[in-house]
């Protein structure tokens, strides 16, 4: 049995890992996918304290040495479901089941889809939701961002390094990114902003063919349909938190985001949520991996005023 099991290896999961291991309480991190989560998607990052700039990759596999240096087990399994049992809570995974005294949610979120016609069709034959992972097969190539914060402009400016041209289309207009990444956009001749337009449908038979969008007035109508040809659609507007093994008692916002003390534990004494998932947190990467480390810490206090 560990002291503390970790559900997700994102800067929140693996910044716990750290201070849980260091505390002395036997852990665990649980990662289905790839240490680091979506950080592990970003090229360059520019605003994590002491790194002037840096890869998300090279970032996320620091913090994974560090927590695995301390001493934290890193297993990669899916957390199906937890819920309390004997004495302790039991993390259904994908590669059985462990017990821990406490858990520490830190799922992160998923990439919110736009729900338009053809988008689910032509996912992963020309629409992406990174452009990372899947912009060099786009080289030469028009393609579209979508979506008018941080994420979109950052994924904009990594494609127009590769792609002939992109569209960056935001449905209000102005920008939601910050004044720094709206800045950078102006180096690139091969970017062109479409603003107060929405996303109708994505056209092409087996891969991505062309984006039709139409013109949102302040009336809130929809005119002035426009069809653009191009050949891939990566989409950025946003996240959805990851929270479906967390135990229904636990509280939710509207969102689906987990509802926290200060302490970051929920109404469960013994479940703790951090990160992206967590309600009201602010999406960065040095507030993950601080909430994360207050997680942990809280964590560690509540096991040391416990007899379960």
């Amino acid at each position: 049995m560990y002291d503390i099991i970790i559900a997700g290896a994102g800067p929140a999961g693996l910044s716990a890992a750290i201070y849980s291991a260091r505390a002395g309480f036997k852990t665990a991190v649980y990662e289905s996918f790839a240490p680091g989560g979506q950080v592990a998607q970003t090229s360059v990052i520019e605003n994590y304290p002491g790194f002037i700039s840096t890869g998300g990759y090279e970032l996320s596999q620091s913090m994974l040495k560090q927590a695995e240096g301390c001493g934290a087990d890193i297993i990669y399994a899916k957390v199906g479901s937890v819920k309390r049992g004997d004495g302790a809570f039991i993390a259904e995974t994908s590669n059985g089941a462990e017990s821990a005294r406490a858990v520490i949610f830190a799922l992160g979120a998923r990439r919110r889809m736009l729900d338009i016609d053809g988008e689910l069709r032509l996912t992963g034959r020309g629409v992406s939701y990174c452009a990372v992972c899947d912009g060099s097969f786009f080289k030469g190539k028009t393609v579209a961002v979508i979506g008018g914060g941080n994420s979109a402009l950052e994924d904009a400016a990594y494609l127009a390094a590769i792609c002939k041209k992109v569209y960056v289309v935001h449905r209000r207009m102005e920008f939601r990114a910050s004044k720094r990444e709206i800045e950078r956009l102006g180096g690139f001749d091969n970017i062109e902003k479409l603003l107060g337009y929405v996303c109708v449908s994505i056209g092409g038979d087996k891969s991505v063919e062309s984006l039709t969008l139409r013109r949102a007035e302040a009336s809130g109508s929809l005119t002035d349909e426009l069809t653009l040809p191009l050949g891939g659609v990566f989409v950025a507007v946003g996240t959805i938190p990851v929270a479906e093994c967390v135990p229904a008692q636990v509280r939710r916002a509207a969102d689906g985001s987990v509802i926290c003390g200060d302490d970051r534990m929920t109404d469960v004494p013994g479940l703790f949520a951090c990160g992206d998932m967590r309600h009201g947190s602010i999406k960065q990467i040095v507030c993950a991996a601080a909430d994360g480390a207050s997680a942990a810490i809280a964590a560690a206090q509540w096991l040391r005023g416990q007899t379960i």
